[in-house]
């Protein structure tokens, strides 16, 4: 059955069904699809790497990206991430902030402090959404800060083109 993943007997003996949270995101992204052509020109064949140890958020972006005519590579935490900008060249990180191993206010410190990734956009995504949250991704460097329970497609598109073709986005963090 479509959008379903399974089912489960709960404590009452009662049947519920199990949602496939990823088919469910794609299902809904069909809905009013944002191409390429819908964003400017110079944004085609930009790399874009997305943070993100939530396996919902991480695909959800990655769609939305990918859709928008991004190249997208992914990682799952920071230890990740920076392994996989000193292979590769991206025009842009997008991270989560509370993530294992490394999180995303110390991935971007250390974007900062390596001196061929010092020019990097960084957009955090995250649940965080304190003041002191927004500030400190503010010290350590963050182009953006966007709170996931405010996400909305295509502002984090609008953010993300404005920073890749080297406009400052309004707000910024």
């Amino acid at each position: 059955v479509r959008r379903i993943t399974g089912a489960v007997i709960l404590g009452d003996g009662t049947l519920a069904l199990v949602l496939d949270p990823l088919e469910l995101i794609q299902e809904s992204l069909k809905g009013t699809p944002i191409t390429s052509r819908d964003l400017p020109g110079q944004l085609k064949e930009k790399n874009v790497l997305v943070v993100e140890d939530s396996v919902t958020s991480r695909t959800l972006l990655q769609t939305i990206l990918e859709r928008a005519g991004y190249l997208v590579q992914t990682a799952t935490d920071g230890i990740e991430a920076l392994a996989l900008l000193k292979e590769r060249p991206f025009d842009l990180v997008v991270s989560d902030i509370d993530m294992p191993r490394m999180n995303g206010f110390t991935l971007t410190e250390k974007i900062r402090a390596d001196e061929r990734l010092v020019h990097l956009p960084v957009v955090l995504v995250t649940s965080l959404d304190s003041d002191e949250d927004r500030n400190h991704g503010l010290v350590v460097g963050a182009d953006a800060y966007i709170v996931k329970s405010s996400f909305d497609r295509h502002d984090i598109l609008d953010v993300i083109a404005n920073l890749v073709t080297g406009r400052k986005s309004p707000g910024g963090v």
